[in-house]
């Protein structure tokens, strides 16, 4: 697995070691669309834009809602720890980014603060939404058929494994 980052030094001078934000893109987008977010943090904060697993110009041919990309999260925490040593390191999330941030933050003491942007719960509330906004019917009940179809697909059973863990 390779996953294709860009690592953005603060306008502000900090150097490698000062404070590090790791943007986390949401389902079907990439690092670039998290650029917005990134402009209003650089000038404080070292960034680190990364794209998921089967985004952007990382490889992979599925997305698995979260059970899979964390792995790529963890990675680029070693990657930055390894390379840059920041004294600081926040995940900034948005969407299934966000989901992926909390459940990896949640084991991960280098990790000392979490922004969120449009996090669900768990993926059936992301997926019935999704469906609605889309003027489907049912879609109380059509994430099942979704749910399912991406099971087969990933292998993983992803009501279940994609959502917030309970600590």
């Amino acid at each position: 697995m390779r996953c294709a980052g860009r690592w953005c030094t603060a306008a502000a001078g900090i150097g490698p070691r000062g404070p590090a934000v790791v943007l986390v893109n949401g389902y079907g987008d990439n690092k670039s669309v998290m650029l917005a977010d990134a402009s209003f943090l650089h000038d404080r904060y070292n960034l680190l834009l990364f794209d998921l697993r089967n985004g952007g110009q990382s490889s992979g041919d599925k997305t698995t809602q979260g059970i899979e990309e964390r792995r790529d999260l963890e990675a680029m925490l070693d990657w930055l720890v390894r390379t840059k040593a920041p004294q600081k390191i926040v995940a900034f999330g948005q969407s299934m980014g966000g989901q992926t941030s909390i459940n990896v933050v949640a084991h991960d003491q280098r990790v000392v603060a979490l922004i969120l942007d449009s996090t669900h719960d768990q993926l059936a509330t992301a997926m019935v939404a999704r469906i609605h906004n889309a003027g489907y019917p049912l879609g109380a009940v059509g994430y099942l058929a979704i749910a399912l179809g991406t099971g087969l697909r990933t292998g993983e059973d992803v009501l279940r494994e994609a959502q917030i863990e309970d600590l």
